[in-house]
């Protein structure tokens, strides 16, 4: 009896990070080539507060470790299926929404001259060269974590959905210190996650209950009209 739902249980994982691994393909897709017809164009979103934040080397190791490391543990925490369908769809939206924005407004966060010395310098280089620095508005990296996070406290899924929280602070902070994002940038990733997490989660299940219920009532209204024929 526990042969098979174990079976079960590991070929629904293999199956979630294979969705997950497919979503992460078309957001880099959507990414990189968003990046490269758009680095002609140039918008300074800056202020006062950003150059205040100071560049912390280390923290790179919070910010894209982290970062990977949410979604591999928010993909494996979830036990509802459909809130994790949702959650995928939600990030689809998500993710949408903040292209849109990297043609309309495109803007471009000018990499620290210094990298530093060591094993922290040189993943930073690497990193620098992997992500180009537009597409900055909003943070694509902030979105995907709030989505997580509020998908896997939809999912109440116990102590686990407080773990998927830390990631997603963990990254807000971090696309600061590690001079990724402006503030703007991160503000309009987390504004962009609650309105896909409410497009997929409230807006269109009140929708269908809407419409289910003026069908039932439009057939309510034909059987009386039939009855009393």
């Amino acid at each position: 009896m526990e042969e098979p739902r174990l079976v079960n249980r590991l070929a629904w994982y293999c199956w979630k990070f294979a969705i997950a691994a497919s979503i992460v393909g078309l957001v880099s897709f959507c990414y990189f080539n968003a990046a490269r017809l758009t680095a002609h164009r140039q918008n300074d979103l800056s202020n006062p507060i950003d150059s205040a934040i100071p560049f912390i080397r280390w923290t790179f190791w919070i910010y894209f470790p982290g970062y990977l490391a949410g979604i591999f543990f928010s993909v494996f925490a979830f036990r509802n299926t459909k809130t994790f369908y949702k959650t995928c769809l939600a990030i689809i939206i998500g993710q949408t929404i903040c292209t849109i924005f990297f043609f309309i407004i495109p803007s471009t966060f000018p990499r620290p001259l210094d990298s530093g010395t060591g094993l922290t310098g040189e993943a930073l280089r690497w990193f620098w060269v992997l992500d180009p620095p537009n597409n900055t508005f909003p943070s694509k990296h902030v979105c995907i974590m709030t989505l997580c996070a509020l998908g896997l406290w939809t999912d109440d899924n116990n102590h686990l959905k407080w773990i998927s929280t830390l990631f997603w602070f963990g990254v807000l902070v971090t696309v600061h210190t590690c001079k990724q994002h402006y503030l703007v940038d991160a503000i309009a990733g987390v504004g962009v996650g609650w309105f896909s997490y409410w497009v997929v989660f409230r807006w269109w299940p009140r929708r269908k209950a809407v419409a289910a219920e003026g069908a039932a009532r439009e057939h309510s209204s034909r059987f009386e009209d039939t009855a009393r024929a």
